[in-house]
């Protein structure tokens, strides 16, 4: 299984967008809840960002979690 990781300055995504992950991110031991689906995603313009390299990402303030993607990859 590919894994794959979600790059986040406090709650929201590193690099733009104003999703706010707060209420989806582990909590303890527990892991995070599944996000929205969102439909018609487009390539850097709509859809959850994923990356299997977060070291090319990392700058003071970024955390990182390990994820799980599920349906339609743009790559």
């Amino acid at each position: 299984m590919t894994k794959y990781y979600k790059v986040l300055n406090g709650t929201k995504a590193k690099d733009g967008g104003n999703f706010d992950y707060k209420d989806y991110l582990p909590k303890g031991n527990k892991p995070g809840k599944w996000t929205p689906k969102i439909d018609n995603i487009s390539m850097c313009n709509k859809g959850y960002h994923l990356t299997k390299d977060y070291t090319q990402w990392l700058n003071n303030g970024t955390v990182i979690y390990e994820c799980e993607g599920k349906g339609t990859k743009i790559f």
